[in-house]
């Protein structure tokens, strides 16, 4: 902290100075695979946090089942109703604290990619359900870029490391050079930086580091 202008000021040095605030009730989120291969089992999991001081009663997570996908196993004493999976849980501790359940299964052949949707939890504490944010995940080995832009003002793949396929088009800011190599840095809307191995007039494979 320092004082300038007569006004004190916090400059956090280090990532870790910082701290999130968040409002008091659950908060879910779904951790699918990015890829998969059909027919290879994969976990997803749902995690929820309960960020009100005390222990939360009566909660319920529950989570739509997308039609391309093949459920082997609920795990977490869950129950697969109809297209729909459903956990019970009589208590949780409150303070910040996270649970994770989850269930095994399979892409099917033909399916380009799934996607989890319309899964929320409940409680006796909130009124409302909360609901989270929608995921995918693709068949093969990479994820096409409108899944990379997303729906909202970033990316949900903010510090992932992904590998996309398409045709790039932009400006080039500057050449850098890392060793014997040439790499090139552009700026797309959307996709923040985007590194470039070998340029070329067409690109027609490259590496997404968002952030």
């Amino acid at each position: 902290m320092e004082l300038f202008d007569g006004n004190l000021r916090l400059y956090p040095r280090l990532q870790s100075d910082l701290s999130r605030v968040y409002e008091p009730g659950l908060a879910i989120q779904v951790h699918p695979p990015t890829t998969a291969v059909p027919g290879e089992t994969f976990e997803v999991i749902y995690s929820v946090i309960n960020h009100a001081p005390e222990a939360d009663k009566n909660l319920v997570i529950s989570a739509r089942v997308d039609p391309q996908l093949e459920v082997l196993e609920v795990h977490n004493q869950g129950r697969l109703e109809g297209t729909r999976i459903i956990w019970d849980m009589a208590t949780m501790p409150g303070g910040g604290e996270e649970i994770r359940v989850g269930f095994s299964a399979i892409l099917a052949s033909d399916a380009e990619y799934v996607t989890f949707d319309d899964y929320l939890a409940r409680s006796s504490s909130w009124s409302k359900p909360e609901y989270g944010l929608a995921s995918y995940t693709f068949s093969g080995e990479s994820v096409p870029i409108w899944a990379i832009q997303g729906s909202g003002n970033s990316s949900p793949y903010i510090l992932s490391e992904i590998t996309t396929k398409g045709i790039v088009t932009g400006v080039f800011l500057t050449w850098m050079v890392f060793g014997s190599r040439k790499r090139i840095l552009m700026r797309i809307p959307l996709l923040h930086q985007v590194f470039l191995s070998e340029p070329d007039q067409v690109f027609p494979k490259y590496h997404l580091e968002t952030w």
